[in-house]
C-alpha cells in the first residue's frame, strides 16, 4: 500500500470553548451526540458520571479557559476533549 493510505494526522490542538465550563463543554457534546429521543435528565445523568469516570469533578464548574486566560490544566482539558 501507498504510505499515505497507512498514516493518519491528528491535531494536537484541542478545539473547545474557552469560556464554558467543563461541565457545560461535555453537556454540549452529549446533547449533540446522544440519541434526541434520551430524556434531557438521562444526558445530564450521564453527563455527571462521565466527569466522575474522568476525574473532573473538581473542575466541572471551571472553565476551560485558553492562553492566557487560565482555566484548566493541560491533562484536564485532554480528558474532556474524550
Amino acid at each position: 500500500k501507498n504510505i499515505v493510505e497507512k498514516i493518519g494526522f491528528v491535531n494536537q490542538s484541542d478545539l473547545l470553548f474557552s469560556n464554558l465550563t467543563v461541565r457545560e463543554t461535555i453537556s454540549f457534546s452529549a446533547q449533540l451526540r446522544l440519541p434526541q429521543r434520551m430524556p434531557h435528565e438521562e444526558k445530564e445523568r450521564r453527563v455527571d458520571e462521565i466527569i466522575q469516570d474522568l476525574g473532573l469533578s473538581k473542575v466541572a464548574n471551571s472553565k476551560i479557559g485558553m492562553e492566557g486566560r487560565r482555566g484548566v490544566s493541560g491533562g484536564e482539558m485532554k480528558r474532556v476533549s474524550i
